[in-house]
């Protein structure tokens, strides 16, 4: 960080990367700081990124025989499923192309403010703007295209799905955290922290290579856009509390997961907001061991049920991917530590 003048700070960083797998990168950051007064303060930051394909990505090739709903019947058919990486003769003939890494752009703009009682308020606004992410397709059949029927014609698949880079997306966002210290004179002290965050992803564009154009809806249809813009919770928040009282140390946490959405075959589906728990109480019995009881997730919550008619006969009761605090109820613990 460098002072410009007694209250405006800036800093930059610059990173050159050279892959042998897909090019060199260069990705930069700018971001700012100025006190506006003894208790105020804005920040900006701005920068560029991106992320490499990974190795399943790039190599991760698998014929698979799944059991999906008829959309009339809600009776299980088995299909043969194929997933071929971007070396393979199918993917190949789609004219998919090799991977190529997600590149983004960000802004943030954020005030701080700093009492001197010990309140800490931070609000933070951004914006993530990435091209090129790389998805898992929708499953394309013989029936989308004759250039698919070609393509599957030498496997004993009945249908392809492939990474592509194929979508560009917004994000925007704002969090905000509120810390406040307490002196509870002889009943310790006391640490308070409230979160809230709001994030919305919005599709920007689908890109698909020339020889598979009009088929959109098929390559990455409505259930894989749901999943990328409504799957996770646009709101969240928590409220923690951290006492300190001789050698006890009680840490309380709430946690609020908003809403959220999951397309099936036969309907899209919104989850309600839930709300779990955590609590632990720790002990320093001596400098060097620490005994530890606690809950996470101490009443036991559970999220909202799948639909019965996409439950695979009661095999998944719930969603088996976007369940923001997990399908598995409550974990309780006692711990030993002890440090040399």
């Amino acid at each position: 960080m460098n002072n410009a003048t007694e209250d405006f700070y800036w800093s930059a960083a610059a990173r050159y990367e050279d892959y042998s797998d897909f090019g060199d990168k260069i990705s930069w950051k700018l971001a700012t700081r100025y006190d506006l007064t003894e208790h105020f303060a804005v920040r900006a930051t701005a920068n560029t990124g991106f992320r490499a394909p990974s190795v399943q990505q790039l190599y991760f090739t698998n014929i698979s025989t799944l059991f999906n709903p008829d959309p009339v019947t809600g009776d299980l058919v088995p299909t043969e499923s194929g997933t071929f990486n971007n070396l393979s003769s199918v993917t190949q003939a789609l004219q998919v192309g090799k991977l190529r890494p997600e590149e983004s752009t960000s802004y943030s703009l954020g005030l701080v403010y700093t009492g001197d009682n010990g309140l800490t308020v931070t609000l933070d606004s951004y914006q993530i703007n990435i091209d090129d992410r790389i998805v898992l397709s929708s499953s394309l059949t013989p029936s989308d295209s004759d250039v698919v029927a070609q393509a599957l014609a030498g496997t004993n698949a009945e249908s392809a799905r492939f990474f592509i880079n194929a979508v560009d997306t917004r994000t925007r966002g704002v969090d905000l955290v509120i810390s406040q210290r307490f002196d509870l004179g002889s009943m310790g002290d006391l640490q308070t922290n409230l979160a809230y965050a709001y994030n919305n992803t919005e599709i920007q564009d689908i890109h698909l290579p020339t020889i598979l154009n009009g088929l959109q809806e098929q390559l990455f249809d409505h259930i894989e856009q749901v999943r990328m813009t409504d799957s996770t919770s646009h709101h969240t928040g928590s409220l923690g509390f951290t006492h300190h009282l001789g050698d006890f140390t009680t840490n309380l946490r709430l946690s609020y997961f908003g809403p959220y959405t999951i397309a099936y075959s036969t309907e899209d589906v919104e989850y309600q907001g839930k709300t779990t728990v955590d609590l632990s109480v720790a002990y320093q019995a001596t400098d060097n061991f620490t005994v530890t009881v606690g809950a996470q997730n101490l009443f036991d919550t559970y999220p909202q049920k799948r639909p019965a008619d996409n439950n695979f006969n009661g095999i998944f009761v719930y969603p088996l991917t976007n369940t923001p605090f997990g399908f598995n109820g409550g974990y309780y613990f006692v711990e030993g530590r002890y440090t040399f």
